[in-house]
């Protein structure tokens, strides 16, 4: 959200609860004092997307004349208008109907992030000698979303092995992930980890070829920024989490398991994960380089034709 031009103002609050590093400086604190600045303002409105009971009792505390949320038994009792939750709809669509709800007009719907001039100049200062960039974000939220770094050496071994140039994205915790992918490779790559703010990240994946993570925030960069991106999914559900359309050829890698959508933060055998082979991968960006290719060749011969 930050620059964006459709919003005025932006509110921070690290709620505790939302916490996922130890040695978050979040503190109950600011909660409250959030919460009483915001009800002395006194807003008319107040949507809130998630659906956990914590978030539903933060904007209940928060006021407002009208508060919207989704229908979903734990945290319903908080809103004046309820929307309904579909688990079989992406998240972003569920978010939508709570702005159709609310009369905003949402066709054809594209995900956006709005980096500065400094961050361009930034991200084309880092990637000057490097041609035909390939971002790998390995890193995710939660450790059952993972996958082994052995794997991920091999196949950017293989990418750079095409004539790629491959570059590590992350963030300051996920550099001891980055550097063991790095030692297990047999090729050179650069690590980008803990030096890139999220717009910056965003400038960089903009001049990239692709990009190849798990779920996480830099698959949803990658669709603001219209690079195609694959995708590995594990623990949680594509359908709802993966990349949004964009009308780019993105991928996503999930294997059937009985136990797909868990949403388990940490597993022992992370056998969803450990299911994708490295071969899946390898033929993704295959397929996904050619497409990149038949599109670029494409445009080139519409331009010759005017």
């Amino acid at each position: 959200m930050y620059r964006n031009p459709d919003v005025d103002e932006i509110i921070v609050c690290d709620l505790p609860w939302l916490a996922r590093y130890k040695d978050s400086s979040n503190r109950w604190s600011e909660v409250w004092s959030t919460i009483y600045h915001i009800r002395k303002r006194k807003f008319d409105v107040i949507v809130n997307p998630r659906v956990a009971a914590k978030s539903a009792l933060f904007s209940f505390l928060c006021g407002g004349r009208s508060r919207w949320g989704f229908d979903v038994p734990k945290s319903k009792w908080a809103w004046t208008d309820i929307v309904k939750y579909d688990d079989d709809k992406h998240v972003v669509d569920c978010y939508l109907d709570i702005a159709r709800g609310l009369g905003c007009p949402v066709d054809s719907p594209t995900l956006k992030l709005f980096p500065s001039e400094a961050d361009e100049t930034y991200a084309e200062e880092l990637l000057r000698f490097r041609m035909n960039n390939v971002i790998i974000s390995p890193g995710a939220g939660y450790e059952s979303k993972l996958w082994e770094p052995e794997r991920w050496a091999r196949v950017a071994d293989y990418v750079i092995r095409k004539g790629f140039e491959v570059s590590f994205t992350g963030t300051a915790t996920e550099i001891p992930l980055i550097e063991k992918i790095r030692s297990c490779m047999k090729e050179r790559a650069a690590s980008l980890a803990g030096r890139l703010r999220i717009l910056q990240l965003a400038s960089v994946i903009k001049r990239s070829v692709c990009v190849l993570t798990v779920d996480s925030a830099p698959m949803h960069i990658a669709v603001a920024m219209k690079t195609p991106v694959i995708a590995l999914f594990g623990p949680t559900l594509s359908r709802q989490w993966g990349p949004y359309r964009n009308g780019l050829p993105n991928v996503v890698i999930e294997k059937p398991i009985e136990c797909r959508g868990c949403k388990r933060t940490k597993c022992k055998s992370k056998r969803c994960m450990k299911l994708i082979r490295v071969s899946d991968v390898v033929e993704a960006f295959d397929i996904t380089l050619s497409s990149i290719r038949y599109v670029s060749y494409k445009k080139v011969k519409m331009e010759e034709g005017c």
